[in-house]
C-alpha cells in the first residue's frame, strides 16, 4: 500500500521541526519541493535547507516542481471590494 505524507514547514523555522515531522521526512521515498516563483523563492530554499539538515535517508530523492501561476491573486479578487 502506498502512503502520502503531507509535511508542512510550519512557522518556517528549522529549529521548530518536530520529531514526528523529521521521522516522516525520513520515511519518504520522494520529497516534493514546490517552487512558487521568484516572489516566494525563499520558501523553496527553506524547504531545501530543511531537507539538507534533517533528511538522513539515503534512498529518498527530491523532486522540485513549479507551481502554476494562478489567474487571479487573492488580494486582487472580489473579497477586498466586498470588505
Amino acid at each position: 500500500m502506498r502512503k502520502l505524507l503531507v509535511i508542512g514547514i510550519g512557522a518556517g523555522n528549522p529549529d521548530h521541526m518536530t520529531v514526528q515531522a523529521i521521522s516522516g521526512l525520513n520515511r519518504a521515498d520522494v520529497l516534493f519541493i514546490p517552487d512558487k516563483g521568484a516572489k516566494k523563492n525563499e520558501l523553496a530554499e527553506l524547504r531545501r535547507q530543511i531537507c539538507d539538515r534533517f533528511v538522513t535517508n539515503p534512498k529518498s530523492r527530491r523532486v522540485e516542481f513549479d507551481v502554476p501561476v494562478r489567474d487571479l491573486p487573492v488580494e486582487d479578487g472580489p473579497a477586498p471590494s466586498y470588505r
